[in-house]
């Protein structure tokens, strides 16, 4: 086994000035971007769950051709507080993807969490397809 011989002054001073310890300063800057990161991540969370479960979630189950001027949409909205109104807001199109119908919906109380509505929708032209745009508790 092969011993190495230690250190000489001039090799430690030749190291320090190589590398140079850490100043307070820099470690002050490491902990407060440290708690900042921390603060950050759980606003974050916070936002992020607040925002995935809106109060009110509706889709078009189906809908009906009505005729020429009108297109009946089947919706299952879901609610938190069963208790409370909703509004959505509907939008039928016709084949060529140009809107031909709006409707804004209110949506009565129940009783569950989910309701289930057939809501018309009066239209210029044929419409092929209505979606919710938005709901909203009102």
């Amino acid at each position: 086994m092969v011993r190495v011989s230690s250190l000489t002054e001039a090799d430690r001073a030749r190291i320090a000035a190589r590398y140079p310890a850490t100043p307070a300063r820099h470690r002050l800057y490491l902990v407060l971007a440290t708690v900042l990161a921390v603060l950050l991540a759980g606003w974050l969370a916070w936002a992020g769950g607040r925002g995935a479960t809106p109060d009110v979630v509706a889709d078009v189950h189906s809908f009906h051709d009505g005729g020429e001027h009108q297109i009946t949409a089947d919706l299952r909205v879901q609610r938190k507080d069963p208790a409370r109104p909703a509004v959505c807001t509907l939008e039928a199109t016709a084949e060529n993807f140009v809107r031909v119908g709006e409707l804004e919906a209110t949506i009565p109380p129940g009783t569950g969490r989910i309701t289930r509505i057939s809501v018309p929708v009066k239209t210029v032209n044929r419409a092929v397809s209505v979606t919710v745009q938005n709901c909203r508790p009102a």
